[in-house]
């Protein structure tokens, strides 16, 4: 404790600042209460029963009955996913109550490698969030199985620990490494304990032995529980849950189903987002609409709130954030009512930030030479890269006929994809896709200038029904991923993202419908959020209008090509069994 704070709370000198009449969200206690409290040099000073105590202070306001809510901490984000620069992605979050984030870099650090993390550390500096960077552990996700553009080993690693704002590993995605001890995995976890730092997890399904084995390792917190049994298992292992509301998914109500039959609220649960889209993180809100959504399902608003802030905080020995109380900085939100959790002001260490949706300070205006990199490096683009050619075996047998090829269906649950023997038609000369089926071609270009390689197959259930979508936004080694109906339209959807460094766009009958441009890394936008938003909300709207009729529709393309989620992946290796960690063969 300063000495300056010390003198004001011993009544030596006046608070900075009293806030009067506000109720008081008690994290320890998960009661709500009647405060005045008292601020100073940018930490809780005092806090006293509403109008029992004389605070002399060198400003005083009034709440007006308004909720004080410790600011939240997001335990597991991808800003890239947002879009959105750090600088952008802040301006955006802020004003919803979110005032520390960790972030994983994992998305551009598999474009641009070690310069990629600390970019992201360095243009997330002296910002009024606290932007806070793991280092990722999975670069690539799948080596072998997939392309990036950088690899990282227990060398790259432990160097990027030493940087500053860095205080973890970031999700560890290579679950069978760890469990089988791969020594590629071994290397970076090796490199983890050796800091002493926080290594945070991925495990889809990873139950019984498999999770004791994983967990045995270092890896200790995971937001892909797909079941309450899920949820309790890890829970009872002491695996700190990271439940999640993302703009493609949530586990919130798995986690409330569980909480109601427990006798107390486990110590390991935290709050996350994970990935949320800049229309949706403006719309909705960030870390207030994870609390919301908990709320919503049963869990006691001072219950969902301890976890937002106090669990996250302690989840990353943050000792110095969480709650209002005396020596804790004072980070808080002001909001009206305790289900929409809409804050009217928000503010970090003592300082007003942001009120009614918008930030209330400057940001800082700086430039970085890797905002302005081109990286989609492809081999030439042309149209018979899309389709999957006749198999030579059958080119001199065959004049109509089927050929058999593996491909991928989409699961009606979500995030997952499953293994199809899908029958193509052979009609002059060509594979064809069936007429009368659900059925589009998919491809995956390596775009880092390694090889030039390209993974073909085909997939079943996206809706589409015409024309091509293509993204440079291609969980995780993000390549250059391209579906579609038309071998022309791909060709143009390709052609128009290496034209201009990354994005998404949607093609129909050889013209560009909508494009949403991404040149930073391919992934991020300049723009701000309020900018991009309406280029987005056109690209989705076409993507419905074609026929992909999930809530998000770019948000179910995605992750087609992410070789960590079980059960089949494209990348641009080709079709990737993830269980066994093998590649398909093209033909069945």
């Amino acid at each position: 404790m300063g000495e300056r704070l010390n003198a004001a709370i011993r009544g030596l000198a006046p608070f900075d600042l009293v806030l009067t009449d506000v109720q008081v969200v008690n994290v320890f206690t998960e009661e709500i209460l009647a405060m005045d409290v008292a601020i100073h040099d940018g930490r809780f000073a005092h806090l006293a029963a509403a109008g029992t105590e004389p605070m002399d202070a060198v400003e005083t306001r009034c709440g007006d009955g308004a909720f004080l809510v410790p600011g939240f901490v997001d335990c597991h984000l991808h800003i890239e996913s947002s879009m959105l620069t750090p600088r952008h992605f802040a301006e955006a979050a802020l004003p919803h109550g979110s005032t520390t984030v960790v972030i994983d870099p994992h998305e551009l650090a598999n474009v641009l490698g070690m310069e990629a993390v600390r970019y992201m550390a360095e243009a997330g500096k002296d910002l009024p969030m606290d932007i806070l960077v793991e280092v990722p552990s999975s670069v690539p996700a799948v080596p072998g199985l997939e392309t990036s553009g950088a690899t990282f080993g227990g060398a790259e690693v432990d160097e990027l620990l030493q940087e500053p704002n860095v205080i973890g590993l970031a999700e560890v995605m290579d679950f069978p490494g760890v469990i089988r001890r791969s020594p590629r995995m071994q290397e970076v976890l090796g490199a983890a304990q050796k800091h002493g730092t926080v290594i945070s997890g991925h495990a889809p399904m990873v139950t019984g032995r498999d999770l004791s084995a994983y967990l045995a390792e270092g890896p200790n917190s995971d937001h892909e529980t797909m079941t309450a049994a899920e949820v309790l298992e890890k829970l009872r292992a002491g695996m700190v849950v990271e439940a999640r509301r993302s703009s493609h998914s949530e586990n919130i109500s798995l986690l409330a189903a569980v909480l109601k039959d427990l006798p107390t609220l486990p110590p390991n649960i935290v709050f996350c987002t994970d990935d949320v889209l800049p229309n949706d993180l403006i719309r909705r809100g960030h870390m207030n609409e994870v609390v919301r959504s908990a709320v919503a399902q049963g869990i006691a608003p001072a219950r969902a709130i301890r976890i937002a802030a106090l669990h996250g905080a302690q989840r990353f020995r943050l000792w110095d954030r969480g709650a209002a109380a005396p020596g804790m900085r004072a980070d808080f939100s002001l909001v009206n009512d305790l289900q929409s959790f809409e804050p009217h002001s928000v503010y970090v260490e003592g300082r007003e930030v942001a009120a009614n949706g918008a930030v209330t300070v400057e940001f800082p205006q700086r430039t970085h030479a890797i905002e302005e990199r081109h990286t989609v490096k492809t081999t030439p683009i042309r149209r018979e890269l899309f389709t999957i050619p006749v198999p030579p075996e059958s080119s001199s047998k065959l004049r109509d006929g089927f050929v058999a090829v593996h491909g991928m269906q989409i699961s009606e649950i979500p995030l997952l994809t499953e293994h199809a023997v899908i029958r193509l038609p052979y009609t002059n000369g060509e594979l064809q896709l069936p007429s009368d089926e659900d059925v589009a071609w998919a491809a995956v270009l390596e775009r880092h200038g390694r090889h030039g390689g390209v993974g073909r197959t085909v997939i079943r259930g996206l809706g589409l029904s015409s024309g091509a979508l293509a993204t440079t936004v291609a969980h995780d080694s993000h390549n250059l991923l391209v579906v579609g109906k038309s071998a022309a339209d791909m060709e143009l959807a390709a052609q128009t993202l290496v034209n201009c460094g990354g994005g998404a766009v949607y093609c129909r009958a050889g013209k560009v419908v909508a494009l949403v441009e991404l040149p930073v890394g391919g992934l991020m936008s300049r723009l701000s959020a309020w900018d991009l938003a309406p280029l987005l909300d056109t690209l989705q709207q076409a993507l419905r209008d074609a026929g992909i009729v999930q809530a998000d529709p770019l948000m179910a393309f995605l992750p087609l090509s992410l070789p960590v989620i079980p059960e089949v992946r494209i990348t641009d290796k080709g079709l990737v069994d993830i269980v066994q960690q093998t590649l398909y063969p093209v033909y069945a």
